[in-house]
């Protein structure tokens, strides 16, 4: 083919080739086939301003450097492609894409990025501190272009994505700050701000771990820190930025002691305490760096290389606060509602209560109850979770009745039984039952276990006793509701309360104790307002309730109940629930 066309008369060649003038991919496949047209179509290719626009471009892309000598011979400017193209900038296209010996090829001919039409943006900075342009970068830095507007390395990338040891000392030489706060990029990174040294601790790179240290990186870090555009008042939603709350996270990612035992030679303070925040909505609750190893913690398996009672062993030994001192008062948000977690609620609040099925779990649960864990708090924990659904599994009640025992046991005095008390009131009045019909099964595990230790569900020390404070929980709008149905027993809702009060009958609650002249009974019966009337709805769901508390099963009518003055002593009825249809 090719001597066919060599041997053309050259008006007929001609006549050929300015048919394909426009036709590159055509005129690029003739230049292989012979060196005659490959000295005769190169001058026709490259004489055309466009066709050499998209042969530099295409080998700025390609990394071809035979084609961009060649191209710039032609004339095409080595800094930058025209318009049409968005004024690509032929070394941004070089770099983006890896091709560090045509980076230099373009570095050597004179190629630069200062140009009113060339923007070099954050996001180009960090593709470049990737390791798959690492040779790129050590010849970016090589050529002086550390320095541009707008140009900001971030070592953070460069550690995160893979850098080596030698590319952050490189990035170190060219002026970037060793202590820089970034911002984190990526899904669900929002207001995570990370320095060198703490993004080193996250990845477990010790040797990038000594270089920083080596160049003056500070092992303690800045608490207050705000890289952003604007005042934020809450700038970072964990303090992943202070080394030490970095190790702690490594120590759960990664199964090792290493970096935190390294922070800790250096002398950082274990117990230094920070704050998190969630969301932006919620309120900012004080955290340690055990607490934040526990949030850290992402699997509970046998064969873990660092088992969770481990890591607190670890810690505790190296004279870690268990939990975050009682009313602690940090500088700086005196005028915050701030919260506090013990260690046990950030591990029930992450996995929930049906994770205490899991062997290590509930065993890291126990080994924290142990050492003293929600001693301030167990009150708050043995009231605060809830399942899903109203049915529990028989599994879950076993496990949260052996959680509750041991937090009963270790945290209440056995001789006072005041906290038992207070702890039996708690759980039973703080959902106001006559909201929610009643009291979930959690809590009724709860309550047996606190009676099992010794709280009087009937104390009262001058005031009212548990069974007049819930007798006294009603409103219209519950009346309301009951006398929408025809069949008041058919009502969820009064069966949820009649289930309640069976509870309490069972659990010894006493309707024969006289407070203020007035027996549970009598504030069950009273009216909710002067003007209000009780209708046949009405007066058979409290005389129903009256009943239960009696022992009874619609023994007592409601004149009955108002004239009883010693109802006889009550006795245990079980299943009445069962004939609540009746």
């Amino acid at each position: 083919m090719s001597s066919t066309l060599e041997h053309l008369v050259p008006e007929l060649l001609d006549l050929i080739l300015d048919n394909l003038k426009r036709k590159n991919k055509a005129l690029s496949r003739l230049m292989r086939c012979s060196k005659f047209l490959h000295n005769r179509l190169q001058p026709i290719l490259y004489g055309c301003p466009d066709s050499l626009e998209q042969a530099m471009r295409r080998a700025c892309k390609t990394g071809n450097t035979h084609t961009i000598r060649l191209a710039t011979s032609y004339g095409a400017n080595v800094s930058l492609i025209d318009a049409r193209y968005n004024c690509c900038s032929t070394l941004k296209l070089a770099a983006e894409r890896g091709h560090a010996e045509a980076f230099d090829v373009l570095v050597e001919m004179g190629a630069t990025f200062d140009h009113s039409n060339v923007t070099l943006s954050p996001r180009f900075s960090r593709k470049l501190c990737s390791p798959v342009k690492e040779a790129v970068l050590f010849s970016f830095l090589k050529a002086g272009f550390a320095s541009l507007k707008n140009v900001e390395l971030s070592l953070p990338s460069a550690i995160r994505t893979g850098g080596s040891p030698q590319l952050v000392q490189a990035l170190l030489d060219h002026g970037v700050d060793v202590n820089k706060h970034e911002r984190v990029y990526g899904p669900k990174q929002h207001h995570i701000i990370v320095t060198p040294l703490s993004t080193a601790i996250l990845e477990n790179k010790m040797s990038i771990f000594d270089v920083l240290i080596e160049r003056g990186a500070d092992i303690h870090g800045t608490e207050h820190c705000n890289p952003f555009h604007t005042q934020n008042p809450y700038p970072f939603r964990q303090p992943l930025h202070l080394p030490i709350y970095a190790a702690a996270v490594s120590m759960a990612k990664h199964e090792t002691t290493a970096t935190m035992e390294r922070c800790l030679d250096l002398g950082v303070d274990i117990n230094f305490i920070s704050r998190n925040r969630e969301h932006p909505a919620a309120l900012a609750v004080l955290t340690t760096p055990l607490l934040t190893y526990l949030s850290a913690i992402e699997a509970w398996n046998e064969d873990a290389k660092l088992h969770p009672i481990d890591g607190l062993k670890f810690v505790l030994q190296h004279q870690a606060e268990l939990e975050v001192p009682l009313n602690f008062k940090k500088p700086g948000l005196e005028k915050e509602y701030v919260q506090t977690e013990t260690t046990i609620e950030v591990l029930l609040d992450k996995w929930g209560i049906g994770k205490l099925g899991n062997p290590d779990f509930f065993a890291t649960i126990e080994f924290l109850i142990d050492k003293g864990a929600g001693k301030d708090a167990f009150n708050r924990i043995l009231t605060k979770y809830r399942t899903a659904g109203e049915v529990v599994p028989l599994g879950l009640l076993q496990n949260w009745t052996r959680f509750a025992n041991l937090m009963i046991k270790r945290h209440c005095d056995g001789t006072d039984p005041t906290p038992k008390n207070t702890l039996l009131r708690n759980v039973i009045t703080r959902y106001r039952p006559h909201e929610s019909g009643g009291l979930h099964d959690i809590d009724r595990c709860t309550v047996r276990c606190v009676i099992a230790a010794g709280a009087d569900i009937n104390a009262h020390n001058g005031g009212s006793t548990i069974l007049h404070e819930v007798c006294g929980y009603r409103n219209l709008a519950t009346f309301s509701h009951i006398c929408g149905y025809e069949d008041i027993f058919a009502c969820g809702h009064v069966r949820r309360m009649c289930s309640f009060f069976t509870f309490l009958h069972e659990i010894g609650a006493d309707p024969r104790i006289i407070i203020k002249g007035k027996s549970p009974i009598d504030v069950l019966l009273e009216p909710t307002q002067k003007s209000f009337r009780l209708s046949a709805s009405g007066e058979k769901y409290l005389v129903r309730l009256g009943n239960i508390l009696l022992g009874e099963l619609d023994k007592y009518t409601l004149s009955d109940l108002k004239s009883l003055d010693v109802a006889p002593r009550s006795r245990k009825i079980r299943n009445l629930v069962c004939g609540l249809g009746a």
